[in-house]
């Protein structure tokens, strides 16, 4: 519920600045101007993340077997499996809602975790998918995606019209990239990913093996991410990357809650 709020929030900021950019222009072009901003986000976020890391539908008896039996756990639709073969092992979801939503598993993860750690970073995703997570997380990696990208343009294009040392379209990528990233913040909160932490783990019975896969993850980082970073099961950015995108809590911290969470539901079992 809470984040389907977010979602509204972000489509009515959103829908504002059209109204109030294009209204004197013309009335008919900023309705038209809204409901496309509106169609466009919720039907094709998913598929431009989808298509922006190459990710391929496949149909695998062994992850289809765990997804099976962790999504009637949960209670949800079973979701489409994707493979992308980025350079990193992690795992992300994106989707419209519990019926509608897509994991996408990276070529290096299958080989990087073990079967019941494999296991565990599935009942995270399928925690997110759960608690309405990736309507928003798509939602947001498309916005944060075109502001990046309009950041770049706007860098190559003073770097082109003024000398080398000049440093203006440094300053304005900065500042469009920063403004990207508080918008990751304010929609994208840590408390999701706690709480999706505890819900895998009531689905799996157990903490030990979605902590070896946080573990094991954490040591895969890359550049390129920042944009989409928010979506994967651990932050795949470099250190100086994930300070100004820190829409993650530390792996430490994940690791810590999780253990008190586990003793603390053992103490009211017993």
């Amino acid at each position: 519920m809470q984040n389907n709020l977010k979602v509204f929030f972000i489509l009515f900021v959103l829908c504002s600045i059209v109204y109030f950019s294009f209204r004197k222009i013309s009335f008919e072009l900023t309705i038209f101007l809204i409901f496309f901003i509106l169609f466009f986000l919720y039907f094709f976020s998913d598929r431009i993340i989808l298509l922006r890391y190459k990710a391929k539908k496949i149909e695998n008896h062994y992850i289809n077997k765990i997804l099976e039996e962790i999504s009637k756990k949960a209670e949800i639709r079973q979701p489409k499996i994707y493979i992308s073969e980025i350079s990193i092992a992690n795992i992300f979801v994106v989707g419209k809602n519990k019926r509608d939503s897509s994991v996408v598993i990276t070529k290096n993860l299958l080989e990087k975790l073990n079967k019941e750690e494999l296991k565990a970073v599935i009942a995270y995703s399928i925690a997110c998918i759960k608690n309405d997570f990736p309507l928003i997380a798509s939602m947001v990696s498309v916005i944060a995606y075109l502001i990046v990208g309009f950041a770049i343009l706007i860098k190559k294009f003073f770097d082109i019209i003024t000398p080398k040392k000049s440093k203006i379209g440094l300053i304005f990528f900065s500042v469009i990239v920063s403004f990207a990233a508080l918008i990751l913040q304010m929609t994208i909160s840590r408390k999701d990913r706690f709480k999706a932490d505890q819900k895998a783990v009531k689905l799996l019975e157990h903490p030990y093996a979605l902590i070896e896969a946080m573990k094991k993850l954490d040591k895969e980082k890359a550049e390129g991410f920042e944009w989409s970073a928010h979506l994967f099961f651990v932050s795949p950015l470099a250190k100086h990357a994930s300070v100004i995108f820190s829409t993650h809590p530390t792996t430490g911290e994940r690791i810590r809650k999780l253990r008190k969470f586990w003793r603390k539901k053992q103490k009211q079992i017993f």
